[in-house]
């Protein structure tokens, strides 16, 4: 089965929604790609609601339970895919009937990252930074141990950030010759970089 492949053609064709639940499928067998997808999916604001029997992109996602069945999931209407859901992120997603935010992506960012996936790896660095996705305030500390672990995949991204935290000391001790340092290193991995560091 290709389910990144039917992910990609309901992206394409503007199912966002749909796209995002071939995606978490996906997620839930393993797939690196699927969880960074799906994650930026919901990052943009795509969310699972509950789906109408009558949807015609119904047939092309999913078959839904037997009618007979007296299970949580027939009774909301969920179809089979909402079994993986469940698994994923747990019975709440029962009661709730959706699947949103950033919380839910962070997860997925985890799984990405712990199979390889630099952009994933930055991306959570990210959200400790910034605050988001479950995280009450910033913890520039763990942003920086995640860019740290980006860099071994020498992401410039993550080099950038972390001459930036030197330089105004958060999350890191304040040092400017270790930012000049990342800065550096940033700018020789890429020539993307350049204009970034000579401003910083």
């Amino acid at each position: 089965v290709d389910i990144i492949g039917r992910a990609k053609l309901l992206h394409h064709q503007d199912n966002l929604e749909g796209a995002l639940q071939e995606y978490l499928v996906g997620s839930e067998l393993g797939c690196e790609v699927a969880q960074n997808n799906a994650a930026w999916l919901l990052d943009n604001g795509v969310s699972i609601a509950k789906v109408d029997k009558n949807s015609d992109d119904v047939e092309d996602t999913a078959e839904f339970l037997d009618s007979a069945t007296d299970s949580a999931i027939a009774t909301e209407e969920f179809p089979v895919w909402s079994q993986i859901l469940q698994s994923v992120f747990g019975t709440w997603i029962l009661q709730l009937g959706k699947v949103t935010g950033s919380k839910d992506a962070m997860r997925l960012l985890f799984l990405s990252a712990e199979q390889g996936n630099v952009e994933a790896r930055v991306k959570i660095g990210d959200y400790y930074y910034y605050a988001v996705g479950g995280i009450k305030e910033p913890d520039f500390k763990q942003a920086a141990h995640h860019y740290k672990k980006a860099t071994e995949y020498r992401n410039t991204q993550a080099m950038f950030n972390l001459g930036y935290m030197h330089e105004h000391g958060m999350g890191l001790p304040q040092d400017f010759h270790l930012a000049k340092r990342w800065y550096d290193k940033a700018d020789s991995t890429s020539p993307e970089a350049h204009v970034p560091v000579t401003l910083a």
